[in-house]
């Protein structure tokens, strides 16, 4: 099939679809719906899918009509969808996103860590992550980092004789009275209290 019928043919197929000729369109993922192909890439990114997507339509046009139907409907469904900032804040993360960003933090605790870094790692923007990472996760991003940090504390606590102003730098933050204060918030008691206790307890 020439470019041009293929072309064609595509068109043809989109039509179909709006005007209810065809049957209601699958994924071409049948783990997914068209809703689920939408992702808060960068406008680059979303054009580079939305033209895999139709260049599969027209790989599949001799072969499989019904499945180029199927990218063409993910096609449009991505050149439907609103941008990703007015996008319902109920989204969630999938599973190698969570998998990925919970990785990605507790091997860089000993940073900053911007919420931006962990975004970009999972390829959304810091804007949807922090939705979406609430919604999966049940916490918000900040207070996931701060959780992580203060069990990294606990283990080099623990398995360490290090002070605790190196324990601090050790998890990401700026001292040891900050290392305190947030130790006191989570735990109830200040590290070194702490470490005593537990210590004490298993000796």
């Amino acid at each position: 099939m020439s470019v041009s019928r293929a072309g064609a043919a595509v068109l043809t197929l989109a039509r179909e679809t709006d005007h209810g000729v065809a049957p209601p369109p699958k994924p071409c993922n049948a783990n997914q719906s068209p809703g689920d192909l939408v992702s808060p890439l960068s406008t680059l990114a979303h054009q580079e899918l939305i033209n895999a997507l139709l260049g599969e339509a027209l790989a599949l046009l001799d072969q499989d009509r019904a499945s180029a139907r199927r990218c063409i409907e993910g096609a449009r469904s991505l050149i439907r969808a609103p941008d990703h900032e007015d996008r319902p804040r109920n989204c969630l993360l999938a599973e190698w996103q969570v998998r990925r960003a919970k990785e990605f933090i507790r091997n860089n605790l000993a940073t900053c860590l911007r919420m931006e870094l962990v975004a970009r790692h999972v390829q959304l923007s810091a804007s949807y992550f922090s939705r979406a990472f609430k919604a999966t996760a049940g916490v918000s991003y900040s207070d996931f980092l701060v959780n992580a940090r203060i069990d990294l504390a606990k283990q080099l606590l623990l398995t360490t004789d290090i002070p605790i102003s190196e324990v601090a730098l050790a998890c990401g933050l700026a001292d040891q009275s900050h290392l305190t204060r947030l130790f006191g918030r989570i735990v109830g008691l200040p590290p070194n209290t702490w470490r005593r206790q537990v210590l004490g307890a298993g000796s």
